[in-house]
This record gives C-alpha cells, structure tokens and sequence, in this order.
C-alpha cells in the first residue's frame, strides 16, 4: 500500500505542476495584456478627446448643438460609452451617450461613472480637452470609454489558453491511467466495482471473497458500508410511506447517522404540523397567518419562512388585484362621463339616442354631440385601433380636442378633421410614440335637414322613411395620426335628410362581431338588423340593435361597440 500510495503521490503531484505552471502563466499573460489595453484605451480617449476639441470649436462658438451632436455621434467609437460637452462656465451644453441596448442617444447631464457604464458594470476611463479658438476658452469636451470590448477580447483569449490547458491535463491523464492501471487498478478493481453500484443505490450483497493483505480491511469496511446503507434505505422508505412516528435505535454512542436521522425525523414532524397549521388558516381565508420562522434551522426555516412569503405575496396580490379593479371602474366611469349627457331636446329638428359598449373598461370608441358658438349642431363618430387603456386615452383627448374646436372656433367639418389630426399626431406620435391610428368623421348641421361632413370612417347609413331601406354615404379622406398634415385629403361632402329619415353612426365592433360558428354579422347583417326597429323610436330602436348583436355574438365581445341614432323629426318641413 506504501508503494501504491508513492505512485499516486507522484501521478497527482505532476498533474498539479502542470495546472500550476499554466495558470501562472495564464495569469501573467492576463495582467500584462489588461494593463496594456488599459494604456491603449487611455491613449484612445486622449486622442478622441483632442479630435473632438478641434472638430467642435465652430459649433460651439455659434451655440450650435445640432451640428456639435452630430459631430459627436460621428466621432464615438465603439467604446465610447459618452461624450460630454460643457460650455466656459463648466455647464452642460451638449452631449450623447449609449443608452441600454448600446446605442447612441443625447444627454443633457454630466454621468457619474455607474451610470456612464450603464448595466455593463465595467471600468471606464476617461479624458478631457479644453475647446479653445485663438486662446479664448469656449468650453471643455469630456470622453468617457469603457474597457468592455477589449475585456471580452481578453476573456477569450484566456478562454482559449484554459482550454489548452484542459486539453493537456487530459493527455496527460490517458498516459498516467494506463500506466498506474498495471500497477494499481487491478488489485482493486473488485472494490471499485462494489463501490459504483453502492454510488448509483444498487442494492448489494455482503461481500464474501476473501483478498490478500490490507484489502481483506477494506472488503470488511465496505462490508459494513453496505449494511448501513441497507439500513438507511428502510428509514427513508418508512419516512416517505409518511411514518414519522417511529424512531430509530442507535448502533453506539458515536453512531452519527442514526442520531442524524432521529433528528430528522423530528424536525420534519414539526415543520409538517407548522405548514399543516398554516395552510389550513389559509383555507379558512385567514391571509395575515405568519409560522414561526424562528423556530428552525437551515432548509426548515427556509421553508417556513417561504410559506410566509407564498401567503403575503397571496395577501398583496389579492390586495392589488382589487385596488386595479377599482382603478379601471373609475377609469371606465371618468371615460363615460365624458360622453353626451343627451336628452329628449338636444335639438328642436331631431331625436337622438347613443351608446358606448367598451370591450374592456375602457374603450378606444368615439362619439360626440355638441355645438359651436353660433348655435349649430356638431356630431362626431370614431374608432382608436386597438381597445384597452391607451386606446380609451386616445379617445378622451380626440373627444376633448373634438368638443374643444367645435365650441370655441367657427369652422366647417374639414377644418375640425385637419385640427383634430394635428393635436392628435403631435401628442399622440411625437410625445407618446404610440402608432394607433383612428378613423374619424366630424358632421356640421347645416339647418333645414341638410349635413356637412368630412373625414374617413365607415359608411354612413341612412334610413329613408319613405322607401323603407337603407343607403349608404361614404366618408372620404385619411385615418388620424398616419400623418401630421392631411389637409390635402380632406374634403367637405353633403347630404340631406327628409323628416322621419334615420342617420345612423357605428364603429366596427358592431358589423365585425362574429357569432359561435366565426361567421361575421357584416355590413349587410347590421342594416338587415337597423332595418328591422327602424320604425321605432331612437331609444327603443337603439336598445333593440345592440340586443340583436350581442345575441349574434352571443356577447363575447372581441371590440368597442358604438351606435349613434339620429332621426328628424316628422313635424319639420324641409
């Protein structure tokens, strides 16, 4: 065993020298080219430093920040983290940094040195260079670079030499092993073969074969391994078939394991009668019930302690599902008390009715009835793409902006439209950078039955009282917020309506709404339904249409529904 032990000795101590050797090396070649890199970095930022003083010395005599920006953003390498700017009183004139998926952005602050290294977490180095112009001081320009790039080089070129390493250990372990098999492998090979089945939990029996010398201790050793581990095995057993009652009787006063396993078995009573407790004041709805965490060790206090958090994350989710369920009533009530207020006299020539069915709490739907100053009758119809929250957003300010220009300018339908876009384009897709669009028609009454409108939205549908039917008028033009100018696509169209005629104002949530089988209700379903409580008063007749639609779509709405019903009064002349 002495000799047996030499080898080994020897086998592990050249291995160990290798690995040793190799790291050392490793390690200096690692510093060596960090610091070496650092150095090239430094020299980088200098020269950058100084490049942009001269480039920047016009743009910031003249205050030009577009062009210094520019100059800027040319000038950033790709390590360049930030580049500050400051004029002669050493405030910040301009300057851009990277922002989190590396790319280059402006800056109006002076960036300490986490926040100039971002997520990355690196070092960085910095250089500085006064903007001078024939000696008079204009200002100071500050480069900021970080070592990330040239660290990734470094790591993968020490990568690269562990791999080598690993490579050569493995050489040199093939030729150890089949030089120590001879010598050392073969007279052992029994108990190794023994120990791999105990390692995997095969069972095995007690080994009888006599050996020669020590390993007769060693097959004795294993001998008693093996009966622990039988005896083990039956505890386990016992306690996963939930018997915790029983105890098991120590083989001597130093026996460790058993003593371990008594231990065990306790703990685990008190921890399943501890979570049992828990869980059941749980059950009983009694969230603000805490196990006494205190109480145990290790991976048992850990496990009380993350039935604690599991029933006060309960506790809190159920707490803020409520608080937003309150949000988004209130968010639903504020959107509709927006809407018109109509009444049985909103105008002498007409009786109208209307309706905002959100799919969500709130609804990117539109419409309006109001009136400019000089007394004429306003209505409005729209669709926000989209529905939920920020759709709902955008209808309120386009109902805002709407009723806004409407009662406070004298204008016609086309100009509304035009307005109303511009606000929207510049809130909506230069403020919010939020793409919906939103299909709009503004509708002026110009008196004696006849409508000015303008704007694209769905088809107008009017119900003549004398044929009986419905026609269509459609809306020309552009959907709000594609474009910041679409005065060139907006026009202003006419229509009559005769006493007891119908207009009618919807969005898509209506004609799109598909029943059980995915057939759509359509165009020509809608006006089949308008058609059929057309001789029934506005209210009656709109409350008899959203019934027929939501019985088609058996009210699993998938969009905002929106119905406007206007009727002329009978007992007006043209």
């Amino acid at each position: 065993m002495k000799k047996i032990s030499i080898r080994m000795i020897f086998s592990l101590f050249l291995l160990t020298a290798n690995t040793a050797v190799f790291s050392g090396y490793t390690l200096y070649y690692y510093q060596t080219t960090k610091a070496e890199m650092i150095s090239e970095l430094k020299s980088t930022a200098v020269y950058m430093a100084e490049w942009l003083s001269g480039g920047l010395r016009m743009p910031v005599w003249s205050m030009d920040r577009k062009t210094t920006e520019d100059i800027i953003t040319s000038g950033m390498s790709r390590q360049a983290v930030a580049v500050i700017v400051t004029d002669e009183y050493n405030k910040v004139f301009s300057g851009m940094k990277r922002d989190a998926n590396w790319q280059i952005v402006s800056s109006d602050a002076k960036p300490d040195e986490a926040d100039a290294a971002s997520d990355d977490k690196r070092d960085f180095v910095t250089a500085e260079k006064e903007i001078t112009d024939k000696g008079l001081k204009l200002g100071k320009v500050k480069v900021y670079l970080t070592s990330r790039f040239m660290e990734e080089q470094l790591r993968h070129a020490i990568t690269s030499m562990l791999l080598a390493l690993l490579i050569l250990n493995i050489i040199i372990f093939l030729l150890l092993y089949f030089f120590v098999q001879k010598v050392i492998i073969h007279p052992i090979s029994a108990t190794v073969s023994c120990l791999s089945r105990l390692s995997v939990g095969d069972p095995i029996e007690i080994i009888t074969n006599k050996s020669i010398g020590e390993f007769n201790s060693i097959r004795d050793s294993l001998n008693a391994l093996i009966k622990t581990t039988a005896e083990t095995a039956h505890i386990a057993n016992e306690v996963a078939a939930g018997n915790i009652s029983a105890s098991v009787a120590k083989r001597s006063e130093n026996d460790l394991l058993m003593r371990a396993i008594n231990k065990m078995i306790d703990r685990l009573k008190n921890v399943t009668w501890e979570t049992k407790r828990m869980i059941q004041s749980v059950g009983e709805g009694k969230l603000d019930i805490q196990g006494n965490a205190q109480a145990f060790e290790g991976g048992w206090r850990d496990l009380v302690t993350g039935m604690n958090n599991l029933i006060s994350g309960l506790s809190d989710a159920v707490s803020k599902s409520a608080a937003l369920g309150q949000e988004m009533e209130l968010a639903r009530r504020i959107q509709t008390s927006l809407l018109p207020n109509l009444t049985d006299n909103v105008h002498p020539d007409f009786e109208i009715a209307a309706t905002m069915i959100p799919a969500d709490h709130v609804g990117g739907d539109f419409y309006d009835v109001t009136f400019d100053r000089t007394g004429s009758l306003w209505f409005a119809v729209g669709d926000v793409s989209g529905h939920g929250v920020t759709p709902g957003l955008i209808m309120m300010m386009a109902q805002t902006v709407h009723t806004t220009v409407t009662t406070n300018l004298e204008c016609d339908a086309r100009s509304v439209v035009v307005k109303l876009n511009e606000i929207l384009y510049k809130n909506v897709s230069e403020r919010l950078h939020e793409s919906h669009f939103m299909t709009f028609t503004a509708l002026k009454y110009l008196g004696a039955g006849h409508f000015q409108h303008a704007g694209a939205h769905l088809s107008l549908i009017l119900f003549r009282q004398k044929s009986g039917a419905c026609e269509l008028i459609k809306t020309k033009g552009i959907y709000l917020n594609f474009k910041k100018d679409i005065s060139h696509a907006i026009t202003n169209a006419e229509f009559f309506m005769d006493p007891g005629d119908i207009l009618i104002l919807y969005t898509d949530g209506l004609t799109e709404a598909c029943n059980a089988d995915g057939k759509m209700l359509d165009l020509d379903g809608f006006i089949k339904v308008v058609e059929k409580h057309a001789r029934q008063y506005p209210e009656a007749m709109k409350e008899n249409i959203i019934a027929d639609v939501i019985r088609w779509c058996d009210d699993q709405r998938a969009d905002d529904m929106t119905l406007v019903i206007v009727k002329r009064k009978e007992n007006i002349t043209a």
